[in-house]
């Protein structure tokens, strides 16, 4: 069996049976109760939403949370995909899974970088161009978020002109979860049928794993934001606990679709009050991510697991709604292209005439260097 395993792992199962939806489906883990998932979708609205209204209002003042509403999501989805397709073929192609993350990611990050870079110049001075066109080369290989850590960015930008790209940070952390935890998962699956002989208590070790894994990561957030918050903020050694708790509420969806539909909407609508209480509690001063990142991410993770196998949509409308379902179809576009927007139209306009975030106007007020 084990040679079996290793031969499917870059196999490319028939088209048949590849998720139509590729890896920004909203369906469930759990091939039980694949059903459309509304809720995610408006979990990705209200994250965007308060990224953007941070970014260009500086208010809600917590509204960058939104990131770690993402993270969560980001978890569970992909986790989720792997489960589905081994459940349903018995094989996983990394080939099919790796080409499905290619699709839905590449092409819109890279038209935003080349954009971006191009306007840069123009918009913001010749120096300030050259750096983003560095900042582009970064985020093009999803390790933006290594190069804000090693130069120290502070991401509240108190003192920093601001990159039109640092907003890449969170997809360079994304991406790398993506890169590794597939091979992580294959590593944890041999080993669990080297020792018992069958996969039968995957799930189990899966879930034992991650929770390790993401309890070292919570404790490293919690050290590093004491030392170095900027550093904290953007490594994904610090970050990786997030997307682990998606990756459990994937893991038990066995378990909570069995959560009474009566109980769901009561927890659902306390999964979003945890969410909105951290928009508006959490501020700049505020220990983050350790460890107050906890509080979207734990009330995220209620949210989703409650969510599965469905519940009745006109119990949660702010998920669920069509305004909701259709901003969450575009919020990954929206969070590419808002940040350069902002920045380069501030380089342009009059910063007074435009309602730009306080954290960016003092930077754009001084001189380029």
């Amino acid at each position: 069996m084990k040679s079996r395993i290793i031969r499917t792992l870059w196999s490319v199962p028939d088209h048949r049976h590849l998720p139509t939806a590729g890896p920004s489906e909203t369906t469930s883990p759990n091939p039980s109760t694949n059903v459309l998932r509304l809720d995610i979708q408006g979990l990705r609205a209200i994250a965007v939403l308060v990224v953007v209204a941070n970014h260009l209002f500086k208010w809600p003042q917590g509204g960058y949370v939104g990131v770690d509403v993402f993270f969560v999501v980001s978890g569970y989805l992909i986790t989720g995909l792997l489960l589905r397709e081994h459940a349903r073929t018995e094989t996983i192609s990394w080939i099919g899974f790796y080409k499905r993350r290619i699709k839905r990611i590449i092409p819109a990050a890279v038209t935003t970088i080349f954009v971006t870079c191009t306007l840069a110049p123009l918009a913001l001075g010749w120096s300030r161009g050259v750096r983003t066109a560095i900042d582009g080369l970064w985020a093009l290989f999803f390790v933006g978020n290594w190069r804000m850590y090693f130069q120290d960015t502070d991401y509240f930008q108190r003192s920093q002109l601001p990159s039109p790209l640092q907003h890449y940070w969170s997809l360079g952390v994304e991406e790398q979860f993506y890169t590794v935890w597939p091979w992580l998962l294959l590593a944890l699956m041999t080993v669990l049928l080297k020792v018992t002989g069958h996969l039968g208590y995957d799930r189990s070790v899966t879930a034992v794993a991650i929770t390790l894994i993401g309890g070292a990561s919570f404790l490293l957030a919690m050290v590093q934001t004491a030392q170095s918050p900027s550093a904290a903020y953007f490594s994904s050694l610090t970050r990786a606990w997030e997307l682990g708790v998606g990756v459990l509420v994937a893991v038990a969806s066995f378990a909570t679709v069995k959560i009474p539909l009566s109980l769901r909407p009561i927890l659902a609508w306390a999964g979003i009050a945890g969410i909105i209480a951290s928009v508006l509690l959490i501020n700049d001063r505020t220990p983050f991510p350790g460890p107050w990142a906890a509080a979207p991410v734990l009330s995220t993770a209620l949210v989703i697991a409650v969510g599965e196998g469905g519940y009745p949509n006109r119990y949660v409308p702010i998920l669920t709604s069509g305004l909701t379902h259709y901003i969450g179809d575009l919020s990954y576009s929206i969070y590419l292209a808002h940040y350069p927007v902002i920045i380069l139209l501030a380089g342009v306009i009059n910063p007074t005439s435009v309602c730009i975030t306080p954290r960016v106007l003092p930077a754009l007020r001084s001189p380029a260097s």
